[in-house]
């Protein structure tokens, strides 16, 4: 015998509106008589095809639901179907931005950073981001996304002494289609001069070897 998940796709999101279930159909060739069965939910079959229309997700770690998909021919031999789902209970939200909210003194070379509570949909980001000068127009740059972590490295330097904005709309959404929670700002202002001495860092009494260990210094 032999078996195929057709839907959901491997590596799936659901979000809140989902419920506690979802459904998975596909196809499989087999014996007459096999029995069809999606996490131990015996499978309605129909043809060559079958579908369980209620699957409970799991509760374990990271909202994760692996998916197994079996059918099983008279004689007692058997096929499978593996994927992975996962269920995203929230809506998504930011965590935290890189500059801090209020930071001063921010290089004019820095990248902006956005950590979200879940996996983003990168084409909505593209939209719903911007880096903008307070009081003025958005900055250009290239947008990466690595799951729950945006990245934007404006095109060129800051300017000095200037402040600036990030913002994420409610545009964004993850990869479940849930929207941001609420739009989120920050704002940071770039050092107005450059540091005049390079940083240095006091001397270590001892070697170690493991633990914890504190380093001190100082810039201007």
């Amino acid at each position: 015998p032999s078996i195929v998940i057709a839907s959901p796709v491997d590596h799936s999101y659901f979000g809140p509106q989902h419920g506690d279930t979802f459904a998975v159909t596909g196809s499989f060739t087999a014996a007459d008589g096999a029995r069809l069965e999606v996490n131990g939910v015996p499978a309605t079959v129909s043809g060559t095809t079958y579908s369980a229309p209620a699957v409970p997700f799991l509760a374990l770690a990271a909202g994760v639901t692996p998916v197994v998909a079996r059918v099983t021919d008279p004689d007692g031999k058997s096929a499978f179907a593996t994927i992975v789902v996962t269920r995203l209970t929230a809506a998504p939200r930011v965590i935290e931005a890189f500059p801090a909210n209020n930071a001063t003194e921010v290089d004019p070379g820095a990248l902006e950073l956005v950590l979200f509570s879940a996996p983003m949909d990168r084409t909505t980001l593209a939209a719903a981001f911007r880096l903008e000068e307070v009081g003025g127009s958005a900055i250009t740059g290239v947008l990466n996304l690595d799951k729950d972590v945006l990245t934007f490295a404006p095109a060129t330097l800051l300017e000095r002494g200037k402040s600036y904005r990030i913002v994420v709309t409610t545009a964004a959404k993850d990869l479940a289609g849930s929207a941001l929670e609420a739009e989120f700002t920050s704002t940071f202002t770039v050092a107005a001069s450059a540091a005049t001495t390079a940083p240095s860092g006091g001397p270590i009494a001892r070697v170690i070897c493991g633990g914890s260990l504190e380093v001190a210094g100082t810039a201007t």
